[in-house]
């Protein structure tokens, strides 16, 4: 009987799979950065609309948000925020430097709550 060699065969498939599977990898951890910068973004917002509501008295509460904000996480690239009729709306936009696509900055997470307070209750919900 013949014994077939099949390292050869072994190592092209190999050199074929290998860079799928680092794109794989890759995807993998542009994404999980995406999800732990949505959720920066969010636990930043929370914070931001509970201190808006309250000191929703304060002449200068927008920029004291602001200034909340930012110390929480520089470099944000949109910061919204609406205060009128006891309601805080929050809206924040960063952007997110891919792996893949190292030269562009396609992706950006958006994260947008709005909060009132209501029966002496502070509601704090997503934005649609």
């Amino acid at each position: 009987m013949n014994k077939l060699n099949n390292k050869g065969q072994s190592l092209v498939m190999f050199v074929v799979i290998l860079p799928v599977i680092i794109m794989i990898l890759m995807m993998v951890v542009d994404i999980g950065k995406m999800v732990n910068l949505k959720s920066e973004l969010d636990n930043i917002n929370y914070i931001a609309i509970s201190y808006g509501l309250d000191n929703i008295s304060d002449d200068d509460i927008q920029d004291k948000i602001r200034k909340l904000i930012y110390k929480n996480k520089l470099g944000i690239d949109e910061v919204k925020i609406e205060i009128d009729d006891g309601e805080v709306d929050i809206t924040l936009v960063d952007g997110i430097d891919l792996i893949l696509l190292k030269e562009s900055n396609i992706l950006r997470v958006r994260s947008s709550y709005r909060g009132i307070i209501s029966d002496e209750k502070k509601i704090i919900e997503r934005n649609r």
